[in-house]
């Protein structure tokens, strides 16, 4: 039988992005700095760097000075 994640991490690529996208989908009015992500996502600083620039690229969230917020 095959787990939900991996199910998930096949469709979006990698479990990192699926992580990212379930916190910020289910936080959209938070904002998050790197240490708080690299905690939540159990992720190192370059994996969680690499989907948030894919998910910047695509208008899924905004880069702030210092923080990434969810767009509505």
């Amino acid at each position: 039988m095959i787990n939900k994640g991996s199910i998930l991490e096949k469709l979006f690529g990698s479990q990192t992005r699926v992580r990212a996208l379930r916190l910020f989908l289910l936080n959209s009015e938070e904002v998050f700095e790197m240490k708080a992500l690299v905690r939540r996502l159990r992720a190192g600083k370059s994996a969680i760097r690499k989907e948030l620039r894919l998910l910047i690229d695509i208008g899924y969230i905004h880069k702030g000075t210092k923080i990434v917020e969810v767009v509505k």
